[in-house]
């Protein structure tokens, strides 16, 4: 796969979306088709988190930050960046060195903290 970088960013309009932070996550996808919904064992680290914001996404290599770097320099103040792997990762692919450019652009990443659980089908580390 080819990277692509897509440097002009057509982002949603303000009033979408705080209409669709109004209505919540479960009406808000049954709308949309039944599409976007995280996955099940992903779950915020804190009860009543919430984010609404222009997206910036990320289709990433396991162990391979490299596009975050890239996405991260196409944020703007109030986009929220998110980050897909082309396959299961258990690859830590966020850190400090990430986080200070993400903190210096104002782009959503405290509130959007979410715990990513493991699946059954993956032993537990001891």
């Amino acid at each position: 796969m080819k990277p692509v970088v897509v440097r002009n960013i057509k982002r949603a309009d303000n009033n979408a979306i705080g209409t669709l932070a109004g209505v919540g996550v479960s009406t808000a996808h049954e709308a949309l088709g039944r599409s976007g919904l995280m996955k099940p064992y992903m779950r915020p680290i804190w009860g009543g988190a919430q984010i609404a914001g222009p997206a910036v996404t990320v289709l990433a290599q396991p162990g391979d930050n490299w596009m975050i770097h890239v996405a991260v320099e196409q944020c703007q103040k109030g986009d929220v960046l998110v980050v897909g792997c082309t396959a299961d990762n258990s690859d830590g692919m966020f850190g400090e060195l990430l986080a200070t450019p993400v903190v210096a652009t104002y782009v959503h990443y405290r509130k959007c903290a979410f715990r990513f659980g493991r699946r059954r089908s993956q032993p537990r580390a001891r």
